[in-house]
């Protein structure tokens, strides 16, 4: 069962997201992650960032691992400018960060 806080997370989200300024990331990450930023709900991305604690993430966007499809890199953020970056595997329930992305 997903917890209030997680629910709250879910609905801000998927609303917030489509309408995001996306950050630019620079030449070693776009090979590794490449682009574009996906703006779509995920809820393993999602449910990994709550558990993990990781702050600062009312709207999250996305990359899949060029190497992994159970990696991502996702960005957060709370206002559409100041972007925080975090390594997620949701399969393993582990999430690195946060990171700049330049």
């Amino acid at each position: 069962m997903l917890s209030r806080f997680t629910k709250i997370l879910i609905v801000l989200s998927f609303s917030v997201a489509a309408h995001a300024e996306l950050p630019e990331v620079n030449a070693e990450i776009e090979s590794q992650y490449p682009g574009p930023w996906k703006t779509e709900f995920n809820m393993k991305v999602t449910k990994a960032l709550s558990q993990s604690g990781a702050r600062g993430c009312g709207i999250i966007i996305h990359r899949t691992s060029r190497n992994s499809k159970s990696e991502f890199l996702a960005a957060c953020s709370t206002d559409n400018e100041n972007w925080k970056a975090y390594m997620v595997w949701p399969n393993i329930g582990e999430v690195m960060g946060p990171y700049t992305l330049n």
